[in-house]
């Protein structure tokens, strides 16, 4: 029986060497594909992931070239900024030093003194205007 599996019969059976032969070409051509196919696969998923690094990488290109830019800028614009602060404080602090020499001098005596002696001098010139207020043009004085 083993020898007529050898050879061809008439029937219609095959032989053994022919289905042998056909089982090869068979996953001959499998693997040929299947090589063809990983190796797109893997073109395809090697460009992907090249894609993908250079896309990230062009993002921090253009993140590092934007910070490039405005460092210099935003340096500049901090100290200017320190700047103004700085003479804000010192015109803040020169304001309220005023403020409280103004609120001292109706403490002073001699400032009263001096508006009185001012406003009788304007009285007997005979303008009949007072200095600091008091009286005036059509005061009634």
């Amino acid at each position: 029986m083993s020898h007529h599996r050898r050879h061809s019969s008439t029937g219609g059976v095959t032989t053994r060497s022919t289905t042998t032969r056909r089982e090869d070409l068979n996953n001959a051509t499998r693997d040929k594909v299947a090589k063809a196919g990983n190796s797109t696969a893997t073109s395809d998923v090697s460009d992907l992931i090249i894609h993908l690094v250079n896309e990230s990488s062009l993002g921090m290109y253009r993140i590092q070239e934007h910070v490039h830019k405005k460092v210099p800028q935003l340096v500049a614009d901090k100290r200017d900024i320190r700047t103004l602060s700085s003479q804000l404080t010192r015109a803040s602090s020169n304001l309220h030093d005023a403020h409280d020499i103004v609120q001292g001098m109706n403490r002073i005596d001699s400032f009263s003194r001096c508006t009185d002696y001012l406003n009788r001098i304007a009285i007997a010139v005979g303008d009949g205007g007072a200095v600091g207020g008091k009286g005036g043009k059509g005061s009634g004085k």
